[in-house]
């Protein structure tokens, strides 16, 4: 087979997520040997597989201060300790009932300050600590 007809057919069968990266592939001024393009493919494996790790660690540090703002909500709730600028545990067995009347322990109740990058700082009270809960809540009252 010919090689630039392999070349093309490997560029080809890449996945579509790899669509522009195809694109310029196949539109550049020189033809690419089987070598050039591993070359290429590895460079892109790598640097996709970096900005993959990147995004990822950030999605973490965002959902760890991240707060929802939820209207249907009857309580604030946070899953992080060290948010919480008092804090009293609870072990009597409460439980917050989630709207798919699924039920998360309840493990303290306490006070959370929320500083915005404007300086503003909005205190909450009563703030019920649930650390199996996927994002912190604030319940707006409208």
């Amino acid at each position: 087979m010919d090689e630039s007809i392999a070349v093309s057919t490997i560029i080809d069968k890449l996945p579509p997520s790899w669509k522009d990266f195809k694109h310029n592939l196949k539109h550049q001024k020189e033809e690419l040997s089987l070598v050039q393009l591993a070359s290429h493919i590895r460079i892109e494996e790598s640097l996709r597989a970096k900005e993959s790790d990147k995004s990822e660690k950030l999605k973490g540090k965002d959902d760890d201060v991240a707060w929802w703002i939820d209207s249907e909500a009857t309580n604030h709730v946070c899953k992080d300790k060290r948010m919480f600028e008092k804090l009293t545990t609870l072990e009597d067995g409460s439980v917050l009932k989630m709207g798919d009347d699924y039920f998360i322990p309840i493990c303290g109740l306490g006070v959370v300050c929320l500083e915005f990058t404007s300086r503003k700082i909005i205190r909450l009270f009563d703030v019920l600590f649930v650390p199996k809960i996927h994002k912190n809540l604030y319940a707006l009252v409208v």
